[in-house]
This record gives structure tokens, sequence and C-alpha cells, in this order.
């Protein structure tokens, strides 16, 4: 971890603050992001993951949001809208590290908060109707990958050890109202949530609480009703009764280290194991770096098939 260090805890203190009537006041970050590694390198900035880059640009938003003065709102809006455009038009949603499960893909979510905070406060029509947008293609892939009990599971980036996602998952739960899974549900999770693991599900938590209009509006989605977003590498979600395949469709020429290129999921089997370590769980199998094909016993003829919006070539 580099910045994430830094940044998770702030958007910790930014949730804390929003649940309190922003009665705690945070201090100026001393650091303004850009949406380029190129415009951050001259700042220090030389690490910044795709994840990173998110989080900080949706935080520094917040904070202009609540605490800046016009100067500081129109700078951080128009950095905000720009990675919003990689996510939502130019490259796709996550860009290079798309699907991506824990701990990246909480992290995510942690920034998803920051901005939502941010377009609520302002009551920008432009950032709302975005940050609404992102949140609708991040649920369309969650639950086109999920089991009944709400797990996500899928191929993607930066997933050597498999597809574990319980930060996603834990989110799916909670805006539908099932109970939490895994440290989430023992005699700790009161302690637990309390962990930078968890900054999203505080927030979104803290959201569901003021009663944010398009997360209720959100509890009425389902696997039949959402396609998969678009993404930079085209991937194929396969569902049909009790299973679930995600699969990337074409190997990509570079960038293999890491990825989860497909999965395949046993859904009564997973739901039924009430573990909370994925990667070695009975009913999911996957393959990473392209090393070997799926196995499948037979996928019905009737099997609803989904692709990504649009290839982009790898």
């Amino acid at each position: 971890m580099g910045h994430e260090r830094t940044v998770i805890p702030l958007i910790g203190a930014l949730v804390a603050s929003f649940a309190n009537g922003f009665k705690i006041v945070l201090e100026k970050p001393r650091t303004w992001w850009h949406e380029s590694r190129e415009k951050n390198r001259p700042l220090g900035i030389v690490d910044d993951s795709p994840n990173q880059r998110w989080m900080w640009i949706c935080y520094q938003l917040a904070w202009a949001a609540v605490w800046g003065n016009d100067a500081d709102w129109q700078a951080t809006r128009a950095i905000a809208l720009l990675e919003l455009r990689l996510h939502l038009v130019d490259v796709g949603l996550w860009t290079s590290e798309q699907c991506t499960g824990r701990p990246h893909g909480g992290m995510y979510l942690d920034g998803w908060v920051a901005l939502r905070i941010a377009a609520r406060v302002r009551k920008d029509t432009e950032l709302l109707a975005a940050s609404e947008e992102w949140h609708r293609r991040f649920m369309g892939y969650a639950l086109l990958t999920s089991t009944p009990a709400l797990e996500v599971l899928c191929c993607g980036e930066r997933m050597p050890g498999g597809p574990a996602a319980q930060q996603q998952s834990a989110w799916l739960r909670e805006i539908n109202g099932v109970p939490q899974r895994g440290e989430l549900a023992d005699d700790k999770a009161t302690a637990n949530i309390q962990d930078d693991a968890w900054v999203s599900l505080r927030g979104l938590r803290a959201l569901l609480a003021v009663g944010d209009e398009h997360l209720v509006r959100c509890r009425s989605y389902s696997p039949e009703m959402v396609t998969f977003p678009l993404v930079a590498r085209t991937i194929e979600v396969t569902r049909w009764p009790g299973w679930h395949l995600a699969r990337y469709v074409v190997k990509p020429s570079k960038g293999l280290e890491g990825v989860c290129d497909w999965v395949v999921v046993n859904h009564a089997v997973v739901d039924g194991n009430r573990a909370d370590d994925l990667h070695g769980l009975p009913g999911v199998t996957f393959g990473t770096n392209f090393e070997r094909l799926p196995v499948l016993s037979s996928v019905p003829h009737d099997a609803r098939v989904v692709r990504s919006d649009r290839r982009v070539a790898a």
C-alpha cells in the first residue's frame, strides 16, 4: 500500500463527519491530486495507481464541497469530471483495474462514497447524475456475478489469489437488507467494521441513513434487470440456475500478471459455506494468467449470456 494508507482514513473521517452533520471539521489536503500521472509527478506522487487516484480525487472533491471556497470547488470538480469520463466513456469502470476484488474493489467504493457526499452537499446535478451512472454500472457487474446470498465472484485484474470480493458483497447485502456474512456477522462485527477495509460500508450506511434516493431505488435491481458495464477488456458472464461463469473473452497481449481470467461458481455450495475465506472455498473454481480453460460439466442451451458493453483492444 502507498497513498491508500493516507487517503482511506481521510475518507473514513469524512464519513464520520457526514454522519455527524459535518460538525467534525477536516483540514485541507496538503497535496492536490490531478487527473493524470504527468501532472501528479511534479508533486512527488510517483506511484499513483488507478484506485489511489480515484480515491484522492473523490476525497478532495468532497472536502472542497463542504469546507472549501469556490475556487477549490471549481478546480476539484473539473478534475473529478475528467476522472469520471475515464470510467464512464473513455476506458471503462475501474479503468485498468477492472472488476478487481478485495482490497482494491473496496477502495473504488470508498471513492464513490466521497463522490456521492460531494454531489449531494453541492446539489450538483451533473455530478449527481454521473455518480448514479457509475454506481448503476457497478451494480450491474456485482449482481450479474453474485450468488443468491449476494456473494460477488468475478474474473478481473489484480486477483492472483482468486476472485474474492467481500467488500463488494457486503455492499450488495447492505443495500438489499440481507444479513452480512464472515467478519461482519460474528460477535466481533461491531469492532471489525471500524477497520479501514470497511470504510465503504460505513459510508454506505451513512448515505442510506439519510435516505439517498438513488440507493433506495437500487433495492429493486436484480440480475435479470441489469447489463454488464463498459470495461477496458471484454468480459462475458453466463448465468443458469444455480451457477454462473465469468470470463475474459480475449487473452490480452499484455498485463497478464495477477489476472483472474475466469471463475465458475456453484451458488448452493458457496452460499451454504459460512467461511469468509473465499480463495479456497468449495464451489469456486478459477483460472489465473490464462494458463488453463474453465472446467465445466454442462451449460444449458438457454443460459443467459451477457457481455460487457463494448470491446476495446488490449
